[in-house]
């Protein structure tokens, strides 16, 4: 829950526990945490790429007809701040947000047609951003490479050309990250 897109998980089911009685929510639900301490700050929600099984620490909305699944995640973020404010503490301590006060959680529900419009348009800012980080990383990595290099005497100051050094720097950065 720390991205919000699910297309993978750290753990996964086993065929035995399906059949003892776990079920899996469908790709397009969008998750939203309700029990446990993250709750203290936030409220995590990510929408299942894939179908996901989870436990009693979170809920599962699956969108209706009148609603598209990246509409509803978008809506949630946004939003996210007044569900925030429904969270509190159960009698042992553990911050808490009620089913009872997520169903009732309203958001504002456009046509379908606006809906893939905002979806679309955040997307778009979601993917950028997601390349300019993937990108960063990918220049730390040089950054930290070059400075051991330069410290470790595997390179030397005076043999750098520093008018050819953006175009090595390039084409360094791995490819995934220039998709």
């Amino acid at each position: 829950m720390k991205k919000p897109r699910l297309s993978d998980v750290a753990d996964h089911i086993s065929d035995a526990a399906l059949e003892d009685g776990s079920s899996l929510a469908p790709t397009g639900s969008v998750f939203v945490v309700i029990r446990g301490m993250i709750l203290a700050k936030d409220v995590p929600v990510a929408l299942a790429e894939v179908p996901i099984a989870f436990n009693q620490d979170m809920k599962a909305v699956i969108p209706g007809p009148r609603i598209i699944p990246t509409f509803l995640l978008y809506a949630l973020v946004a939003f996210k701040q007044n569900l925030f404010k429904k969270v509190g503490r159960s009698a042992h301590g553990t911050m808490t947000l009620m089913s009872s006060e997520l169903a009732q959680f309203s958001i504002p529900l456009p046509d379908k047609e606006t809906q893939e419009e905002i979806a679309a348009a955040i997307s778009t800012v979601e993917r950028k951003h997601e390349y300019h980080r993937r990108k960063r990383v990918a220049l730390t990595d040089l950054f930290h490479t070059l400075l051991r290099q330069l410290m470790t005497a595997q390179i030397r100051v005076h043999d750098l050309d520093l008018d050819e050094l953006p175009l090595k720097l390039a084409a360094e950065i791995p490819q995934q990250v220039v998709e």
